[in-house]
């Protein structure tokens, strides 16, 4: 009898040693097992980082607005101050390098746009004389600070901007000229990285431009203009493609 009691209790307590023995292998968390050709089964942890580190090339859909507030003076005694918009889309490109220590991203990037904008007023002091402005090939030059949460990056961007300002007369007076206008250019974007070479973004921008001064005459009528301000409010849909 005593010897069955002492078979039983040896039993229990046996189970009772591989019970504590299990609990402590599941609270450990599931062991990895290696096999004899070295094949590692694949971790069940989340990897790194994307890293936004690398140099890029693009292309980008934009559009925008543009803004034009100016002078002109006839010499009839009254300035004319026209002001005027116009809105439309221009597809370029731009190559930039970027690189990120932490969740800090610094980058610098060249831009093109091929811009397209005109408008003309007709003076209202001097009949049949129509004053045109335009704007065309934009560049920027900026900077880019960001913020990097794995495949996602917010950022801003600052720096200069520079463009071919003209402005004409037509009509009683037909002439023309033009210049390199030199300004800034801020923004915002956000960019996600589908893959580990392809980007998607969005952008915001706002460019300033300087004012010029134009004077044209023929002897006997003269007409002298001011660009005094080239706005350009645009929203951009990029798509880049990093090298690292």
């Amino acid at each position: 009898m005593i010897s069955l009691r002492m078979a039983f209790l040896s039993s229990l307590s046996c189970g009772l040693a591989s019970l504590l023995a299990a609990t402590a292998a599941l609270a450990d968390g599931p062991k990895r097992t290696y096999d004899a050709y070295g094949y590692n089964p694949p971790s069940t942890t989340s990897g790194a980082n994307y890293d936004w580190s690398g140099v890029y090339l693009g292309a980008h859909l934009e559009h925008g607005r543009s803004s034009w507030d100016g002078t002109l003076d006839t010499l009839t005694g009254t300035v004319e101050y026209p002001s005027f918009s116009t809105n439309g889309w221009m597809f370029g490109g731009h190559v930039g390098y970027q690189h990120q220590w932490g969740p800090v991203v610094l980058g610098a990037e060249f831009g093109y746009s091929p811009l397209k904008s005109s408008k003309s007023f007709d003076s209202v002091q001097t009949a049949g004389l129509a004053l045109g402005m335009r704007a065309n090939d934009l560049y920027t030059y900026t900077g880019k600070l960001g913020y990097a949460h794995d495949r996602f990056l917010g950022y801003i961007r600052g720096g200069w901007a520079t463009t071919n300002i003209g402005a004409s007369t037509d009509g009683l007076l037909v002439a023309s000229s033009s210049t390199r206008a030199n300004g800034w250019v801020a923004g915002i974007g956000l960019d996600y990285a589908v893959t580990q070479r392809v980007i998607l973004g969005a952008e915001y921008n706002n460019i300033r431009f300087n004012s010029h001064d134009y004077s044209f005459t023929d002897g006997t009528t003269t007409a002298n203009t001011t660009a005094s301000g080239l706005d350009i409010q645009s929203v951009k849909l990029r798509l880049d493609f990093k090298f690292n």
